[in-house]
């Protein structure tokens, strides 16, 4: 097997998991392993639902807000250490730990801070173990041969937050992309497409360009929580054969 990220519409951490469990990883595997982190997680949703007549798998999650808000910022020293209390392989430990690390030395070289002196805040940090742990117990249960990745898709223009507008991509995404030389299209259309968790899990797992002929054996499908005018919010992760 290996697996191919159709990303004309853009990645996100829990599009990722939904295309991976829509493409046959188990479910269970994903509640196991995250549970044994002990985190403040209200709820773990999983439903088929319907992105503009395309059947996709619906992962979402709910963070206790009020539990998260009594932790403390966390360091990459820290979160490797919550990593490691985990009730999973060595491998989906290190792969957890490397994508936390591209992760903060991204936000701290957008921030221009040392990547020492960065901290996840409490209330995030909780998507982020569920995004990077989550994607890497999948990938391990499906075990490919390899994994390949089309494009990253962009709008131009901002995205607005909370203090104000921000541009596309957004910074820590764009530090990711010239880091790692991940090939980059703008479309004419509005909306961010690409989060941060979901451009680590590019730069991280992304090693071969993708071959020019291939088998498709099988498709999952993760649908994003977006509307965009001129593109449908799914990730599709094919099970290819390379020719």
């Amino acid at each position: 097997m290996a697996l191919y990220f159709e990303m004309y519409s853009g990645i996100a951490g829990d599009m990722t998991i939904g295309a991976l469990l829509d493409l046959g990883a188990r479910k269970k595997v994903l509640i196991d392993g995250i549970d044994s982190l002990n985190l403040p997680i209200a709820q773990l949703s999983f439903r088929q639902t319907i992105k503009n007549t395309i059947a996709a798998y619906d992962f979402d999650t709910r963070t206790h807000v009020e539990k998260a808000r009594t932790m403390e910022a966390l360091s990459l020293e820290k979160v490797h250490e919550i990593l490691e209390a985990g009730n999973f392989s060595e491998k989906v430990k290190e792969d957890s730990r490397n994508l936390f690390t591209i992760a903060a030395k991204a936000e701290a070289s957008s921030q221009g801070m040392e990547v020492k002196d960065f901290r996840f805040h409490p209330v995030g940090v909780v998507d982020s173990f569920i995004d990077f742990v989550g994607t890497s117990l999948l990938i391990e249960d499906l075990a490919p041969d390899n994994i390949y990745f089309s494009d990253l898709y962009e709008a131009k223009g901002y995205q607005m937050r909370k203090r104000g507008p921000m541009p596309l991509p957004e910074p820590a995404v764009l530090s990711l992309i010239k880091e790692y030389g991940l090939p980059l299209q703008l479309v004419d259309d509005e909306g961010e497409r690409n989060t941060l968790t979901g451009a680590c899990i590019v730069a991280y797992y992304r090693k071969d360009p993708l071959p020019e002929r291939f088998l498709v054996r099988d498709v999952g499908i993760g649908a994003g929580n977006s509307d965009f005018k001129k593109s449908t919010n799914v990730l599709r992760v094919y099970d290819i054969e390379v020719l």
